[in-house]
């Protein structure tokens, strides 16, 4: 009967659950997979363990039933066995390879170094793998599972597991359902043909009281069977119970005779046994035959015949270890007896039963302990080595355990648990007297690993042992350095290694010493890397990879590498950084640290990205992915999906994008990680706002918000506001964003992030710019772009000089605005990055808008590059901007159908700000284009009359005529009521000008001077000033003054204007009136140059004509006098004296004496006096013999010889010594010289011209010069005039000085205008000739070619020279400082106010006062504006 049940309900539920999904799995056998088959105990699982296999024997040529034993420790080897066939020799030998070579205690390096090992022998082949009852099977093996479907993913290996809940995190998964009501109603008609279930509610019934649990059905069923006298369907004993199906179990356990419990315990101890070893180990129990077949007819066991196999053995285990006891002791012996016989085959299982019966053999422990080392599981060591630690009573035997414990909790990182027995551990050590420096630095390393620094420091300054070894005590220090410079520390980081260097002296392992000193060079460059010295940190870097080369420490070496390539990043090296990376990746990969090649991957990813590869950057983010997949670690999973998703987002991969940041989400849910989950619903806000779709990126926003909230997470929260405050601000809502921006402000004292307070301060400092409060938002904007370049985070410097440029945009500063979006244009097409491109083009464009068609070819690039990014917002405002620029330049037709156009892609985002302002515009241009033709007309009309007006002008050749002619014409044109033209202004004098021609307008008239002052301000600025409805003269409606430029001086002003009425000058007008000025003064010029060049050409006439002496330029009365005197006595043997300031030109008169005297053939000597000693000066006047002083070492010709027969000129006669005066005058008297050191004389021929800057007569006075040497010297005396005396000879000499510097220069400056001729003219020229002659080089040099030198080509002391002069003629006739300097404060007050129309504000600012000290000073110095 009961086998009936058992048969009808297996054939029901064989057909009935196909398991679909897990089949279909191992029908793809090109990829592996992990499968597993999830069902609660009862729902039926092991029912499909046979079946399953068989369905798919003709894919798999290797099948293999898996059931582990519930008593092992650790089933990795056996299993490595059964699917790679590899002897249990050799992967021992494998295992102790790892632990020679490699000696990493992270499992999954073990697993990465055994799973290359044996399939580079090609050792794994596809099978199938099916596991019975994986609860019992050990983490340790489940995670090697799980890494080896990772790893092998194209191999074709199937593992398929039966659990009762899901043990994989990575795995398919196939759930075993409950039954329904269905099928329960199939199943009673089965089982009771007799009645008829159709339309009944007693399968509803039914159901519910099972729960449509197979076991829970099964016991209902046999006990309705049970029944006498005949088994009926019957609900009513069951309609008040609740059944539980592992109540049911223990139930059936609880029932057995002891026998058979005895005989179940021993089948779980020996699973997988044959029954032949069950009944040795037994002695051959009586009944063992009856006994099997009860309890496999109750479900406890599989078929005997195939061997010992419990069902339900992670149940059983539980049952066993609280029902286990004292009394089990003969069965407990048997057994251990039985496994004795191949102790090292059985002794996990020994161990585990000693445990079970509270036994202990330390030989048995420590072998497994041992094992369990030699392969990582430190779970596994765990759990044995706390129950050795509680077996255990000797102080070295109790250091030993709890180290170990201490030391697996560290390798699962459960830090805290490991500190509390690291602490036990150092207890131990101290009330024993037992070395402890390894435990310390362990305790240290991992409190400073939990972020408690200061409790690592005190157990470091706490443990200081003189005995203490010298390779550990530099350990420990050099921990104590990290810590000190991860704390910021930096100055006692420093001290700290040191100290570490003097101890590692002591090491006499060198190759331990090599290890630590490099250590200690790491951290000292990690140092001078968090301070920013680079060059530092490299040459330390580069130190310490030798000492690690040096000693064989690959480890150290890896890092190294990373450390380099993470510095080199930083400085923009990408080239050098990713050299650095892969040298790190090939030591990693060498030495199998999963870890460290995770960490390389991902450093590559992020320098991809930020060189601006997304390629690169995304495959060494999913090979990152993939090594994170293979250590199982969800958390980084999450992070590394986020990494790949903003990166795609980033590039424009918005797809891709999308699925990467919802497999974040996705995992972030799954395993509650609530931070994760987070961060992605804003990076999925950020993508859905770069696509444009704000509505869903709000959504994501305000979902992140909600749960930031709930979970109290400061730093979510206030990404979020961020965020959210981004999407607000595009959409126009600034006060909404700026809101958002705050509440995010409040939250920053609570988060120690200093990039997100970057990001923030950036926006904060972007709305700021949007509301026009300028000076809240430079600062955010200075401190946000800092903080980026300190960390060269590239994307976002763009970012920030976008938005600083945008800032001086609006601030009206061209210069800055121009440099940072230069800087943004260079690097984001460095990168290639389509958006930031679009942007810098952009904001180009906003700065050129007045600039119509290089605005147009800005936005044109601008929306290429927005196009390819895929941003519509960025796309819809250059849109909008292009059609304004296409409305100035009056193209109505295309800027119409961008704006319908425009519409349809604003609509798409849905900003009604923007949607608003579009239709706006789209109007107005209609209304226009309406209008176009009508004024098409007017235009015309406008162009002819201007047309007329320069034909008339361009016959005018008298200036007068012109200038007035050229006011009226502008009157006329304009329909203005009147004007003033002013023309040459003295830039010194604003009230100076050369030519002022007035029209219905007159000096007389009372704004006369504020009208003037316009004109001389827009002279200044060279900008047009179009003033409406002016407050300081109210009986005017709009006055106007053009510039008059050319060639970008500007050269005078003209000023129309309307009076009151509703005249004015529109738009048009004065576009036409600008152009008409601009051929004005271009007519002026013209005729300007004609006549400075007629000027120019009379005095090269008078330079070139009865000019016999061709270097003296003059033709004023003092010139031709000495001209006179020159002839009268140039072929006289006379001296000459030559008196006149410096550069007046008398060494050019000396010569002019020489050459035109019947002495020209003969040498023109000239000797400046004041230069030379007064020996030295001897010896050149008159020369000296061999030997007569010391360096005189030849005959020597004085300089009267060298002249014999010419002229000998002396300059600055003044300054010879008497002696020399002496020698002089013996010259004179008797014509003979005698050399320095001679005996005879000699006669010469030579006439002396004598020069001085000051009088003769005065040293004669002073008693400095011999009263015989000056009569002899004045017999015939020139008095050479200063230039500012003969004024008339100026433009002979500045256009002789022109045309000499213009040959040299190979230059053509025409000449000088009539203003700057003016300014030479006018100054006082203390430097004379030569200053003129300086001063006319320096403005050819500076001069543009072709044309006139202007005032302001001169120096600032000439340029200046009358305003200083009025400024001082001002300032002498005050009787004392303070009476002067209020004259000076007085003007200046008067001027300012004047400049700007009384505005007393905008005056005050200009003087740098406050408005109401300026009203005070205006009060103190009575100075009011006059009243109409």
């Amino acid at each position: 009967m009961a086998e009936n049940i058992t048969q009808q309900l297996d054939n029901y539920i064989m057909n009935k659950i196909a398991l679909s999904r897990a089949r279909g799995y191992l029908s793809d056998n090109a990829k592996s997979h992990l499968i597993e088959i999830v069902g609660k105990s009862g729902s039926g699982k092991s029912h499909f363990v046979q079946p399953l296999m068989e369905s798919v024997a003709e894919i798999y040529a290797r099948k293999i039933l898996f059931s582990p034993h519930p008593l092992v420790l650790n089933h990795f080897s056996e299993l490595m066995q059964v699917i790679t066939e590899v002897t249990e020799e050799d992967l021992y030998g494998y295992y102790q390879e790892f632990r020679d070579n490699i000696n990493s205690v992270n499992k999954y390096d073990f697993f990465y170094y055994i799973t290359e090992r044996l399939n580079g022998m090609e050792l794994f082949q596809p099978f199938l793998l099916v596991i019975d009852d994986s609860d019992v099977l050990d983490n340790y093996t489940r995670d090697y599972l799980q890494y080896l479907v990772q790893y092998l993913p194209d191999m074709g290996i199937q593992i398929v597991v039966f659990t009762q809940k899901r043990l994989f995190p990575f795995s398919e998964v196939d759930n075993m359902p409950s039954l329904g009501v269905d099928d329960c109603q199939t199943l009673l008609q089965l089982i009771f043909p007799e009645k008829d279930f159709a339309g009944s509610s007693e399968s509803e019934i039914f159901q519910k009281i099972t729960s449509g649990n197979l076991m829970i059905i099964e016991k209902v069923l046999r006990e309705m069977k049970g029944q006498k006298p005949k088994g009926k369907f019957n609900l009513s004993p069951y309609l008040e119970k609740t059944f539980d199906a592992e109540q049911i179990y223990y139930e059936t356990l609880k029932a057995l005779t002891a026998g058979q419990k005895e005989i179940l315990a021993a089948m779980y101890i020996l699973d997988g046994f044959s029954i032949a070893d069950l009944a040795k180990a037994l002695d051959k129990p009586k009944n063992l035959k009856a006994d099997l077949a009860y309890l496999a007819d109750a479900g406890l066991i599989s078929d005997p015949a195939k061997g010992c196999s419990l069902q339900k053995k992670k149940a059983y285990s539980e049952w066993l270890k609280n029902n286990w006891n004292k009394d089990n002791g003969d069965l407990y012996n048997q057994l251990l007896d039985f496994l004795r016989k191949d102790k090292d085959k059985y002794a996990q299982i020994l161990v585990s039963l000693q445990i079970l019966h509270k036994k202990y053999t330390a030989e048995l422990f420590a072998k497994v302990s041992s094992e369990l080392s030699l392969i990582n599981d430190s779970e596994s060591l765990l759990k044995l080595e706390e129950y050795i630690l509680s077996h255990t009573k000797s102080p070295a035997s109790k250091l030993a355990s709890t180290q170990k414990i201490a030391d697996a909790y560290s390798a699962l990182n459960q830090k805290d648990k490991a500190i509390d027995h690291y602490r036990q551990a150092l207890h131990i050590s101290t009330e024993n007297n037992i070395p402890a420096e390894q435990i310390v630095y362990k305790l240290a390393n991992d409190l400073y690993a939990v972020n408690s620094s200061a409790f690592a420091l005190e157990i470091i300054k706490q443990y200081s042992p003189a005995t203490i070894d010298p390779f550990w005590k530099a350990k420990i220090l050099l921990l104590k350095a990290d810590i000190q410079a991860e704390s910021e520390l930096f100055n006692e980081a420093f001290q700290t290694l040191d100290l570490a260097g003097h101890s590692s002296n002591s090491i006499t392992n060198q190759q331990q010493r090599h290890s630590v000193q490099a250590e200690a060079k790491k951290i000292r460059g990690k140092i001078h890397y968090y301070i920013n010295e680079w060059e530092q940190a490299e040459e330390v870097f580069n130190e310490a990879e030798t000492l690690y080369s040096l000693a064989k420490d690959h480890s150290g070496l890896a890092a190294i590498y990373n450390n380099l390539g993470v510095l080199y990043m930083c400085q923009g090296f990408w080239d050098k950084s990713e050299t650095y990376f892969l040298k790190s990746l090939e030591l990693e990969k060498k030495y199998y640290n999963l870890n460290g090649i995770s960490v390389c991957y991902n450093n590559l990813g992020g320098l991809m990205d930020d060189k601006g590869d997304p390629a690169k950057s995304l495959y060494y983010l999913e090979e990152a992915l993939k090594i994170q997949k293979l250590l199982v670690e969800p958390y980084n999973i999450t992070n590394i999906y986020n990494n790949i998703g903003v990166t795609l987002m980033d590039h424009g991969d918005y797809d891709r994008a999308l699925d990467a940041l919802k497999k974040s989400l996705d995992t972030a849910n799954e395993f509650g990680f609530q931070r994760n989950t987070i961060a992605s619903l804003n990076n999925l806000g950020g993508l859905y706002f770069k696509k444009g779709d704000w509505p869903e990126s709000i959504a994501y926003y305000e979902k992140a918000i909600k749960l930031s909230q709930e979970g109290g997470f400061n730093e979510g929260l206030l990404r979020s506001f961020n965020n959210l405050g981004e999407v607000y601000e595009k959409q126009d809502e600034l006060n909404l964003a700026y809101d958002l921006y705050i509440k995010g402000l409040e939250l920053l004292p609570s988060v120690s992030d200093d990039y997100i307070k970057a990001e923030l301060y950036g926006n904060l400092g972007s709305v700021f710019t949007k509301l026009h409060k300028f000076k809240e938002a430079y600062r955010y904007l200075v401190e946000s772009l800092d903080f980026f370049k300190n960390i060269a985070a590239r994307d976002k410097i763009i970012e920030g000089y976008l938005k600083q440029a945008y800032y001086f945009i609006l601030t009206r500063n061209i210069e800055s605005a121009d440099y940072y979006l230069a800087e943004a244009q260079k690097m984001a097409t460095e990168q290639n990055l389509a958006f930031e491109t679009g942007r810098s083009y952009y904001l180009r464009a906003l700065l050129e808008r007045k600039n119509l068609e290089a605005a147009k070819n800005y936005l044109n690039e601008a929306i290429r590059h927005f196009v390819e990014a895929g941003n519509n917002y960025e796309l819809s405002l250059a849109n909008y901007e292009l059609a304004g620029v296409l409305l100035d330049m009056e193209e109505w037709e295309q800027a119409l159908e961008i704006l319908k156009n425009n519409r349809k892609i604003i609509e798409k985002y849905g900003s009604i700000k923007l949607l608003e302002q579009n239709d706006i515009l789209m109007q107005k241009i209609s209304r226009e284009y309406s209008s176009q033709m009508e004024e098409v007309k007017f235009e015309e009309n406008l162009l002819n009359q201007f047309y007329e007006i320069t034909q008339n002008l361009n016959t005018i050749t008298d200036l007068d005529v012109l200038i007035e002619h050229s006011l009226t014409s502008l009157v006329e044109i304009a329909n203005a009521d009147g004007g003033m033209l002013l023309l040459h202004p003295n830039p010194s004098l604003p009230d100076a000008w050369e030519y002022r021609i007035y029209k219905n307008f007159s000096p007389e008239d009372k704004y006369h001077d504020q009208f003037q002052n316009i004109c001389y301000e827009v002279f200044q600025n060279n900008k047009l000033e179009n003033i409406k409805q002016p407050h300081f003269a109210p009986s005017y409606n709009n006055i106007l003054a053009i510039p008059l430029s050319i060639r970008k001086n500007t050269l005078g002003v003209v000023l129309l204007f309307c009076k009151s009425g509703s005249k004015y000058f529109s738009e048009r007008i004065i576009n036409l009136l600008s152009a008409l000025a601009n051929q004005i003064i271009v007519i002026i010029e013209n005729i300007l140059g004609a006549n400075l060049e007629k000027s120019h050409n009379i005095i090269r006439e008078q330079l070139s004509s009865n000019n016999i002496y061709a270097n003296i330029i003059g033709k004023s009365p003092e010139m031709m006098k000495i001209f006179e005197i020159i002839e009268k006595v140039k072929d006289t043997p006379t001296t000459v004296l030559l008196e006149g300031p410096s550069g007046t030109g008398k060494e050019l008169i000396a010569r002019a004496l020489h050459y035109s005297s019947n002495r020209r053939n003969k040498a023109f000597v000239a000797q400046y006096c004041g230069a030379l000693p007064e020996t030295l000066l001897e010896s050149e006047l008159f020369g000296h013999v061999k030997g007569s002083f010391t360096g005189a070492a030849y005959d020597k010709k004085g300089l009267f010889e060298v002249a014999d027969g010419g002229t000998f000129f002396l300059d600055e006669i003044a300054d010879i010594s008497q002696s020399t005066q002496s020698k002089l005058l013996r010259f004179l008297q008797e014509g003979e010289i005698k050399r320095v050191g001679a005996t005879k004389t000699e006669r010469v021929d030579v006439r002396v011209v004598c020069a001085t800057n000051t009088p003769l007569m005065d040293k004669v006075k002073r008693g400095d010069f011999r009263l015989d040497l000056y009569y002899r010297l004045n017999v015939i005396r020139i008095d050479v005039p200063p230039l500012k005396n003969r004024t008339g000879d100026i433009p002979l000499l500045a256009i002789h000085f022109l045309d000499k510097y213009n040959k040299k220069m190979n230059k053509n400056v025409p000449g000088l205008t009539t203003e700057a001729m003016k300014v030479l003219e006018q100054y006082d020229w203390p430097g004379n000739v030569r200053q003129l002659e300086n001063e006319i080089e320096r403005a050819v040099t500076l001069a543009e070619a072709n044309t006139f030198i202007k005032p302001s080509d001169f120096s600032e002391e000439v340029y200046r020279h009358i305003e200083y002069s009025n400024t001082i003629a001002m300032l002498a006739g005050k009787k004392n400082l303070k009476d002067a300097i209020e004259e000076l404060e007085r003007r200046l007050i008067s001027q300012s106010l004047e400049k700007f129309q009384w505005n007393q504000t905008q005056a005050a600012k200009e003087l740098g006062l406050s408005r109401q000290g300026l009203i005070k000073k205006m009060q103190r110095y009575n100075l009011y504006k006059e009243e109409d």
